[in-house]
């Protein structure tokens, strides 16, 4: 979730627009980590499906180094057959300020304001308790198997095929994820971290000829 004051600049979170409206929420939300965690750890996602957040999205990574990279890497990137297009989000995220220990002080605050001001208060209210008891998305994600998913980039232009007999080699193969418009990067997942491992070791700065060593990593945690 992402906070209605406090406007900041260059920050830990991204906001992402143009993106594909037509792909599940879980889906995207699972697509857009596995992506951009190759540039650091981060805390949470903001995909939602609301007519006003269709197509949009927000990432909060743990450090402004880790979300100036993304940010830099990833403009007009094709995802899902659409460009997306990246900046630094206006507002500070409820993520990063519990991160840093300012969400008390901004709830407080919030709380003050609203008392103030007439109607639909405690909806907002309610809404902001939910969210703190929400855990960050790299606690949800130990239960998804990120932990046993790798990141192979410095791929040579192969089919998918190839590719899932090349990490085939290696038990506990689950799925080969390729990204639309970069032919040269996929994300592969096994059935537990220790076959990961195993073929993380295996294949890491594998030699797949015409100059192309691979290199393959657990995604950033």
């Amino acid at each position: 979730k992402i906070g209605n004051t406090m406007a900041v600049g260059p920050n830990q979170t991204l906001y992402i627009n143009n993106l594909n409206d037509k792909i599940h929420k879980q889906e995207l939300r699972r697509s857009l980590y596995l992506l951009f965690s190759q540039f650091g750890g981060i805390l949470d996602i903001v995909a939602l499906k609301t007519p006003k957040m269709r197509g949009q999205s927000f990432i909060v990574f743990k450090d402004i180094t880790s979300a100036t990279n993304a940010m830099r890497a990833m403009q007009s990137f094709v995802f899902f057959g659409k460009e997306m297009r990246v900046t630094f989000a206006k507002t500070k995220s409820i993520a990063a300020m519990k991160e840093d220990g300012t969400y008390t002080k901004f709830l407080a605050k919030k709380r003050q304001g609203k008392r103030s001001s007439d109607n639909n208060d405690d909806d907002d209210d309610d809404e902001d308790e939910q969210d703190a008891k929400v855990p960050h998305l790299a606690e949800r994600s130990k239960e998804k198997g990120i932990k046993n998913t790798l990141y192979a980039s410095n791929l040579p232009p192969v089919s998918k095929d190839a590719l899932q007999s090349l990490f085939g080699r290696f038990e506990g193969l689950v799925d080969v994820r390729t990204v639309s418009g970069r032919p040269d990067m996929c994300f592969v997942e096994y059935q537990t971290q220790s076959q990961a491992e195993t073929a993380q070791k295996n294949l890491h700065e594998f030699d797949m000829g015409e100059g192309k060593i691979i290199s393959v990593v657990f995604v950033a945690e």
